[in-house]
């Protein structure tokens, strides 16, 4: 393109979609004792189970958490709703209790023996399952394994599998009524499909201790845990055969794996760490597990478990009370973002779907593509739902290739960004000009810069102050543009001395200083 005469290329000058959120973020659960789970029935109604009897309960999505009065003197690992009001928390000592006003009042319960209730998974309001277990006892330290059945929502429950010799299972998962899978440690995998009436081990993965499991259909699921041995590599496992096999999705990390989600065939997450070191991390996939990436997350503490409602909004709990939440929904929902130039300046235009607490847009602008330097603020609309217009126009521009990024800003303060656009400018003359020397006066050489604004013949002369032809510098074709010639006066003597340029639509002559 052809401004005037300001030569144009755009280089990546259109960039759209949503801007970049930060992935996690903390919520403020009000203690800081560990927390094992979490479970929501919609994107406000959650519960958190946890350490000294703890359950937190959020009506917001997790902006509030409030503590429930529970019966005293247990910790609770597991929870799980059906809705609103159903709910059940399964601990220590075989401690299994339930509430169906939301857990304003929590109905004290036990069932089968004293062993440690790990997980929880209910179909509906009547049935469902709850795993455990425990290593036994000094001197013999004997494992129990046991599996929980209620059909009548928890107020009385059957005992469908109990095992000594056999190691504790730490989660369970239902696809219906009657196919169940309970896994781990020493890498079992039990499965029903009869509704849990039997229960036999599907699989044995020899090494691995089986922390998590879940499916996203009849056919596909994971499995999350780690590697016994030192160092405790972390282990995914997934089934696209309904759970006949399972195959290892290599990720490598010396850590270890606590819980996985997924929302559909090729979102998911996991979440872990080493509490020794208080190292953690979430990992996510788009592509079903085939890879991996983690995701920045603002804290260390060791993360026990994660929950995903829907595609949008997930949280993930762990130690020192930590809490974690993020949700796809952004302030901004950019529709195009472009940078076009002319005659030295720069237009930046973009447009925006809907709008949440926008209070405006940093504009930054990059000549080297690394340091941006902020040049201008653009006032947002606030919360709106209507498509919005925006520009921005940068002057005074020299030649190069700019970038540019939009920093979007919240009325909390919170930012994201845009992606980067560039746009070369390289500009020409749009005049004659011829410039005083510098330095004048001078000693022994000075430089003459000028400017023509098209191609042509020009010649830059020398002149004493009677009129003599001194030195001729320039006398050939120039094509438009900036030039700066050097004038060496060591052979001349002291005095005044003009310089002329000339071409075929200009002439123009100044006077100059030659002081030794």
């Amino acid at each position: 393109m052809r401004t005037g005469l300001i030569s144009v290329f755009l280089l990546t000058g259109i960039s759209a979609g949503m801007f970049a959120q930060p992935q996690w973020y903390n919520q403020n659960s009000g203690t800081n004792t560990f927390l094992f789970d979490v479970h929501f029935v919609d994107k406000d109604n959650g519960w958190i189970a946890g350490n000294t009897g703890t359950i937190l309960n959020t009506t917001d999505g997790g902006n509030t958490w409030n503590e429930q009065s529970t019966p005293p003197n247990n910790t609770y690992y597991c929870v799980y709703f059906t809705d609103s009001m159903n709910g059940w928390a399964g601990g220590f000592s075989g401690k299994l209790i339930r509430t169906t006003d939301g857990g304003t009042n929590w109905i004290d319960g036990s069932a089968g023996s004293n062993r440690f209730r790990y997980d929880l998974y209910f179909i509906n309001a009547d049935s469902g399952w709850v795993v455990g277990g425990d290593h036994g006892s000094y001197p013999t330290f004997n494992p129990n394994r046991e599996i929980l059945f209620t059909s009548n929502g928890g107020s009385t429950w059957v005992t469908q599998y109990a095992q000594s010799g056999e190691t504790p299972l730490n989660a369970v998962y239902f696809l219906d009524n009657i196919n169940g899978f309970a896994v781990g440690e020493t890498g079992t995998v039990m499965r029903t499909t009869n509704g849990g009436n039997n229960w036999f081990q599907s699989a044995t993965l020899s090494g691995y201790e089986l922390r998590d499991i879940t499916f996203v259909n009849s056919n596909t699921g994971w499995m999350v845990g780690y590697y016994l041995g030192l160092p405790h590599t972390s282990a995914i496992f997934k089934t696209t055969d309904g759970g006949t096999t399972w195959n290892s999705q290599s990720f490598g990390a010396d850590e270890s794996f606590s819980a996985i989600a997924f929302t559909d065939e090729l979102n998911g997450w996991a979440v872990g760490g080493q509490s020794s070191i208080s190292e953690s991390f979430i990992i996510h996939t788009s592509d079903g597990g085939a890879n991996w990436e983690y995701q920045t997350i603002p804290t260390n503490e060791y993360l026990i478990n994660v929950f995903f409602f829907n595609g949008d909004n997930g949280w993930a709990v762990g130690a020192s009370g930590i809490v974690l939440a993020t949700e796809s929904t952004v302030p901004v929902e950019l529709i195009s973002f472009t940078a076009s130039a002319n005659v030295n300046s720069v237009k930046l235009e973009w447009s925006t779907a809907t709008e949440t607490n926008n209070s405006g847009f940093e504009v930054y602008r990059s000549l080297t593509g690394d340091d941006f330097e902020n040049i201008g603020f653009v006032e947002g609309k606030g919360t709106t739902t209507e498509e919005t217009s925006y520009s921005f126009l940068d002057k005074k521009l020299r030649s190069g290739i700019y970038s540019y990024k939009l920093v979007q800003i919240d009325y909390d303060g919170t930012t994201s960004e845009s992606d980067i656009v560039k746009v070369e400018i390289i500009a020409q003359p749009n005049g004659f000009s011829l410039d005083q020397n510098f330095p004048n006066p001078f000693n022994p050489s000075t430089n003459i810069s000028f400017t023509i604004p098209t191609s042509g013949n020009t010649k830059l002369r020398i002149f004493n102050a009677i009129g003599e032809e001194i030195e001729t510098l320039v006398n050939e074709i120039k094509e438009a543009g900036t030039y700066k010639i050097n004038f060496d006066a060591s052979n001349l003597a002291s005095g005044i001395y003009y310089y002329r340029l000339e071409t075929a639509d200009f002439t123009s002559m100044k006077k100059m200083i030659l002081l030794k």
